[in-house]
């Protein structure tokens, strides 16, 4: 009977401490691609100053668009974000090597970048008190040359809340040390 209240009571003591267990933050993932008439989600386009979307060229062409997103499950802390742009050299001006392709790009939270365009993503870190209300915008302007756009993607880490309750969700993994207390609680009745 003394080992039979002993597995009970580890399996209380179990339970009662998972539920201290905070989930490990979650990963959101938006994603914005350009083509020529527009982006993959129309809502996300802002604006743009060329013929094309994703084309932009020579001095002050640009493309303005922002990042829409919702959190599920909602958010009790947004832990931090960070946007990857991928950019494509055409290549055109192989032939006029004086030719270069320069850009200009901020973002909502004043993070920005001036430099040659090369076919590469470039990552940058993005401030969280921003991404709270589930949207970032961003803009890139032509300094000259030509290039394209493809995608652009944002990551936002951020703990969760349970919308039951209001508190943290608990870690799902801390449930199921419940799993090894009651094959405990069988092995001893089994063993009676």
């Amino acid at each position: 009977m003394k080992k039979f209240m002993q597995a009970i009571f580890m399996g209380v003591a179990v339970v009662g401490t998972a539920s201290f267990v905070i989930a490990a933050p979650l990963t959101l993932v938006d994603v914005t691609t350009f083509g020529a008439t527009g982006t993959n989600a129309p809502e996300d386009l802002i604006a743009y100053g060329g013929t094309s979307v994703n084309y932009l060229s020579g001095w002050g062409d640009f493309v303005a668009w922002q990042h829409q997103f919702q959190f599920i499950p909602a958010a009790e802390q947004v832990l931090g974000g960070s946007l990857t742009v991928t950019l494509r050299d055409d290549e055109r001006d192989t032939l006029r090597p004086s030719t270069w392709e320069f850009a200009f790009g901020y973002a909502e939270d004043g993070t920005w970048a001036l430099g040659e365009v090369d076919s590469a993503q470039y990552s940058y870190n993005v401030n969280a008190q921003l991404l709270a209300d589930g949207r970032f915008a961003v803009k890139i302007v032509s300094l000259g040359g030509d290039f394209f756009i493809d995608k652009s993607e944002l990551h936002v880490t951020y703990n969760p809340v349970d919308s039951s309750t209001g508190s943290p969700v608990p870690e799902p993994a801390s449930m199921l040390l419940l799993g090894p207390a009651l094959l405990g609680l069988l092995g001893l009745k089994r063993k009676k």
